[in-house]
């Protein structure tokens, strides 16, 4: 269906008097979450793959006139995204052109950039509204939050989600402190993995505040210290849509989750002569995913 006259009638044929108001149903845009936490990357082929490899585990000890046992790393988990095409659009006759008095036709561009950022915005955050159960599973065949991700040379697993869920307070928060402090690598090494941010949908925004700028130990009638006191920077996400999950990230040099761009946005545009309507639409291709779980924690709430 083309935008014409007749479906916004208020401004053209039906044209109001003294009109001196339009709701244009253009507001001020939400900060943009997946920049923040995903590492963007272009994708030079037809799919985004990734792959890794262990290190090496500890020494052993070696006996007078003993040689020197060597080790071996072992192939890591692998996995290939293929990016997805995303487009909308919108038409126009030429009447609606020629009339718009209120410059309402110029605004459509605008409103085609909005639904494309919320777009993307809804792609990035369905990897942790489906992180734990439901989602696509990551390249260790774990959900991407999980109590039995594999080690792939020391064998065993680890975790990024506690083993009974909780909701966020002090000591929720305390306990992933301490798991992902027990965290190692695939060779069973420890590694240095410290949480930076507090991802947390609307609700918990408040609590969360509460939690992370309070002096004395919140929750609490002891007059404790708060160890919890700028311990992360909370990031309010709008898309996030349980509101008992949080989620705590790393720095994103220290973890794989991915935004990967075969085609950033691009405009195009086709004028019919026939029925005198021009057509404006904006397509993208990207993939988001997840290499590795290392560098996110997440809780689903109690």
């Amino acid at each position: 269906m083309s935008i014409a006259r007749t479906i916004l009638s208020d401004f053209y044929i039906d044209r109001l008097a003294n009109l001196e108001m339009i709701i244009r149903d253009l507001y001020e845009d939400l900060p943009r979450v997946m920049p923040q936490i995903f590492n963007e990357r272009n994708v030079k082929g037809s799919m985004f793959k990734t792959s890794g490899y262990s290190g090496l585990g500890l020494y052993s000890e070696v006996g007078e006139g003993a040689d020197i046992q060597t080790d071996d790393p072992v192939q890591g988990f692998d996995a290939q995204f293929i990016p997805l095409k995303h487009g909308s659009g919108f038409k126009m006759t030429a009447e609606m052109m020629d009339d718009d008095l209120d410059q309402i036709a110029k605004d459509y561009t605008t409103h085609l950039g909005n639904s494309e950022v919320q777009t993307q915005e809804t792609q990035a955050a369905a990897l942790f509204n489906n992180g734990f159960s439901g989602g696509t599973a990551i390249p260790d065949g774990e959900q991407f939050f999980s109590g039995s991700h594999p080690l792939a040379k020391a064998g065993g697993t680890w975790r990024n989600q506690p083993s009974t869920s909780a909701d966020l307070s002090i000591t929720s928060l305390e306990q992933a402190m301490i798991d992902m402090a027990d965290w190692v690598s695939d060779a069973g090494l420890k590694i240095a993995i410290r949480p930076r941010i507090l991802l947390i949908p609307t609700e918990l925004w408040w609590l969360a505040q509460r939690l992370l700028n309070s002096e004395q130990l919140p929750q609490s009638a002891n007059n404790d210290i708060n160890p919890a006191r700028d311990f992360v920077t909370p990031i309010k996400w709008e898309y996030l849509t349980d509101s008992d999950a949080f989620f705590l990230g790393s720095d994103k040099n220290m973890h794989k989750l991915f935004w990967g761009w075969k085609l950033k946005g691009e405009f195009g545009r086709q004028f019919n002569e026939k029925n005198q309507t021009l057509e404006v639409y904006r397509t993208y291709r990207a993939i988001q995913g997840v290499g590795d779980a290392r560098g996110w924690y997440g809780s689903p709430g109690a």
